[in-house]
């Protein structure tokens, strides 16, 4: 898990994240609504997950 990702939330919130799940599953992830769909979503497909920041658009 050494490369960060970035995920851009519904609610307007980006996450980079680190991750065992497989580069070409990355970008098929749909779009979450909110954090705890994120994470749940991870956990749920038995992959790691290492949140890195959270940050919030305006």
């Amino acid at each position: 898990m050494k490369e960060l990702y970035t995920c851009v939330l519904k609610n307007g919130e980006v996450i980079s994240f680190k991750t065992d799940m497989p580069k070409e599953n990355i970008k098929d992830l749909p779009t979450f609504s909110n954090q705890h769909k994120f994470y749940s979503y991870f956990k749920s497909s038995g992959y790691n997950l290492e949140i890195d920041i959270i940050t919030k658009t305006l």
